[in-house]
């Protein structure tokens, strides 16, 4: 960085210090009487600093050759004369020319070497200084090729308040003397700076590293005072936890205790419950009706498996479950002595399914399916029935092997086989069903106990 640049950084940060908070791309255009100089910087960053082979004595020259005058005279003119740019006979308007191609050639050189988010950018403004900048029509002529800058000229005021470019420089360095600019500048080789700064900050890092040395003993003694507190609290914690440590027998003991009293209870809890949902679901099932169907039977599913007839029944017995030419039949004896056994209280086990059987009215296959998953449909839309883990659903044959007996009922063999019924049925006939109603919820949760009884083993 120049002398010149510094001195103009200095200057604009001086007179115009709102440039600071602005990110984006600015630059600072100084017109000399030989060569200028161009400043490129971005809120309190530059970014690049440049000299054109261009000064105000090219406009000079010009309009003495233009109008046959000594430069003396020349010099005073060029003042007076106002840069036109329609006016391409105008010597004024050749030199502009060249003015904005070095210049475009500055801004191309610096965009080669910035990064591209910045160099994709568009120049917010142009600040002109130094004493071509007094030109009348240049700042019109840089907004003209620059169209999304504005052009302004900057330096210091006289008394009268008028401005002063062409002491942007010499305001700068001045600035600089008296140690008020923003951009330091020394003329002393590299050691000499370093010692210098040194000298100037020793007592700012003195001061640093007393302010250090107190924060971190502070900082420790405060450490230490927290540690014993905390050592005092958990000492008393762990006073506590040893007193606590005597009562964990007792309170097995007691866990054990709770658990043999649900265990208790479980069965009489069960017990009450059964007779209830049995009752709801006989009224969720009379709330379907219809005059092709009809139902004869409700059980739990335990007492439907476990009343099946004996193995020793004769085979052509055991076929299909329910033909339609079923005969009266009295129930066996062991199935008799199975109904009338009395069942333990502790052994009483919750109904966790009901076992539905009946009758369709139907003339084919198809018309008894669909009447069966009618009835399947609406079991299943009632809140009493079907859990995540199980639906309710249509027993196959196979499941329902074993329990002729059922059918044997006088009053049902007499019904299904009654040919003057039949007579009447336009070519229907009587087709059993049976469907598995699994309740929605349990009575009681004895997973807990479980797991609390398998933990002990």
């Amino acid at each position: 960085m120049t002398m010149n640049s510094r001195g103009l950084i200095n200057t604009l940060s001086s007179l115009h210090p709102e440039v600071k908070d602005v990110s984006d791309p600015q630059m600072i255009l100084e017109i000399g009487a030989e060569n200028s100089t161009v400043v490129i910087f971005g809120g309190e960053q530059i970014l690049s600093v440049g000299t054109l082979m261009f000064g105000s004595e090219k406009y000079t020259r010009a309009l003495a050759d233009f109008l046959s005058l000594d430069e003396e005279k020349a010099e005073e003119e060029k003042f007076k004369t106002k840069i036109d740019p329609e006016n391409t006979g105008h010597p004024f308007y050749h030199v502009s020319i060249n003015l904005i191609t070095e210049l475009e050639n500055a801004i191309e050189q610096w965009k080669a070497h910035e990064n591209s988010e910045m160099a994709g950018l568009e120049f917010v403004k142009i600040w002109l200084c130094g004493g071509g900048s007094m030109l009348a029509g240049l700042p019109e002529v840089l907004e003209g090729n620059f169209e999304h800058s504005q052009t302004e000229i900057f330096g210091p005021k006289d008394a009268d308040g008028k401005v002063l470019p062409e002491l942007s420089i010499a305001y700068g360095l001045a600035l600089q003397a008296l140690e008020a600019e923003d951009v330091g500048i020394s003329l002393a080789p590299a050691e000499i700076r370093w010692v210098s700064l040194r000298k100037r900050n020793f007592a700012f890092l003195s001061a640093a590293a007393f302010l250090f040395i107190v924060s971190l003993s502070i900082y420790l003694i405060d450490f230490y005072i927290k540690l014993s507190n905390e050592d005092v609290v958990n000492t008393k914690i762990i006073t506590r936890l040893k007193a606590c440590e005597g009562f964990i027998p007792e309170l097995d003991k007691m866990g054990e205790d709770i658990r043999h009293y649900e265990k208790t209870l479980v069965p009489f809890a069960i017990k009450g419950g059964n007779i209830p949902r049995f009752i709801s679901a006989i009224n969720e099932i009379g709330k379907i009706k219809g005059d092709n169907f009809f139902f004869i039977y409700l059980a739990d599913e335990k007492s439907f498996k476990g009343l099946k007839m004996e193995r020793n029944t004769p085979k052509e017995g055991q076929g299909r479950i329910f033909f339609s030419n079923i005969t009266a039949k009295e129930p066996g004896g062991a199935s008799k002595r199975a109904r009338n056994e009395s069942v333990p209280v502790s052994a009483m086990t919750e109904n966790r399914s009901l076992v539905l059987i009946g009758f369709t009215i139907a003339a084919t296959k198809k018309e008894h399916y669909d009447i069966v998953r009618l009835i399947q449909t609406k079991l299943s839309k009632s809140s009493l029935f079907s859990s995540d883990s199980e639906e309710v659903d249509i027993l196959s044959e196979e499941e329902r092997m074993g329990r002729e007996d059922i059918m044997s009922s006088p009053w049902i063999s007499q019904v299904v086989n009654n040919k003057e019924i039949n007579s009447k049925m336009s070519g229907s006939r009587f087709r059993d069903f049976a469907i598995k109603l699994p309740f929605a919820e349990t009575i009681v949760n004895q997973s807990e106990l479980k797991e609390n009884k398998e933990k002990k083993k």
